[in-house]
C-alpha cells in the first residue's frame, strides 16, 4: 500500500491512509471528508465478506454520491472476479496503473456529474 501511496501523491494526488480499519471507521472517514477515489485492500479470502461490508458502508455514509471503489491485493489478481463480487469499481494489477485507472475513475464520475475532478482525494485502507 505504501507503494500505491508514493505513487498517487507523486501523480498530486492527497492521500490519507487508514491501514487495518473497520468498516465503520472508513465509513466515518468518508462522511466526513469528500473523497473521489476510495482504495481498499484484500489479502485474504476470509474477509471478502467484510470488505464488501466495507464497500457498502463506504458508498452509503460518503458525502460524494458518485464516489469510486477501487480494490487491490493479492486475492484480486488471483481471482478478479471478486471486483464485482464485493462491489467494487475496478482492481490494478501495479501501482502506476492505479494511479491511471483512479484518475479514469475521477474523469468518469465528473463528467457524469458535470464538475471537475480536480480536487480529488485518495484513501487506502485495508480489510
Amino acid at each position: 500500500m505504501r507503494i500505491v501511496e508514493q505513487f498517487l501523491r507523486r501523480a498530486g494526488w492527497a492521500v490519507s491512509i487508514g491501514l487495518s480499519s473497520s468498516p465503520e471507521e472508513i465509513a466515518a472517514l468518508v462522511a466526513s471528508e469528500w473523497f473521489g477515489v476510495v482504495g481498499l485492500t484484500l489479502s485474504s479470502e476470509t474477509r471478502v465478506d467484510q470488505l464488501a461490508t466495507a464497500i457498502r458502508s463506504v458508498r452509503d455514509a460518503s458525502s460524494n454520491r458518485a464516489i469510486c471503489v477501487m480494490v487491490g491485493g493479492p486475492m484480486f489478481l488471483q481471482q478478479p472476479d471478486l471486483v464485482q463480487r464485493v462491489g467494487a469499481d475496478a482492481s490494478a494489477v501495479d501501482a502506476a496503473t492505479a494511479v491511471l485507472l483512479a484518475q479514469r475513475l475521477l474523469d468518469l464520475a465528473a463528467d457524469e456529474a458535470g464538475t471537475s475532478g480536480a480536487d480529488a482525494v485518495a484513501t487506502e485502507c485495508g480489510a
